[in-house]
């Protein structure tokens, strides 16, 4: 026969369940913090805009990828383009990369761990263009240097300097 034993909920074991939950919970939010929104890197990358798409089935997010110089090697596939996915969240800002066309872009970004589906699929987010580099005219490969679109060379425009993307 088999005697099951009664357990006594007093305030003791209540206090001591509820620390314990507590105390859980703590670390949950925190891991979730740290997975999700805790930003692990911020960077600024140099490429040309391969593609922008707005994509997705219920939130719709802007997508792209910057063809950097060089190459790299795909593991024992051969070599391949040194490609850089990234999620942008400003509408305005994704736009802006899409009429960038052939021009080289500088951008920063930041890296968390892991993506959220309203904010990308990519665990890298486009936040700002620190510059644009304009195609030149000619096939010269150093030409397009001299063509730099700074913010700052408006400094007397108000206007321009606060429509500069962040």
């Amino acid at each position: 026969m088999v005697y099951l034993q009664k357990i006594e909920i007093n305030s003791e074991n209540m206090k001591i369940g509820c620390i314990i939950t507590a105390v859980i919970g703590v670390i949950l939010i925190a891991v979730g913090y740290i997975s999700f929104y805790w930003e692990f890197a911020d960077g600024i990358k140099t490429g040309q805009v391969n593609f922008v798409t707005r994509k997705g089935y219920i939130w719709k997010t802007y997508e792209g990828r910057l063809i950097q110089q060089g190459i790299k090697s795909k593991g024992q596939q051969g070599l391949g383009s040194n490609e850089f996915d990234f999620s942008v969240e400003d509408d305005s800002l994704a736009r802006t990369l899409e009429l960038v066309g052939e021009s080289i872009v500088t951008v920063r970004y930041k890296e968390y761990n892991h993506a959220l589906w309203w904010r990308g699929n990519s665990n890298y987010v486009v936040y700002k263009i620190e510059k644009i580099i304009e195609p030149s005219s000619t096939n010269d490969p150093i030409s397009p240097l001299n063509n730099i679109v700074d913010p700052s060379a408006n400094a007397g425009d108000a206007a321009a300097d606060e429509k500069w993307y962040e």
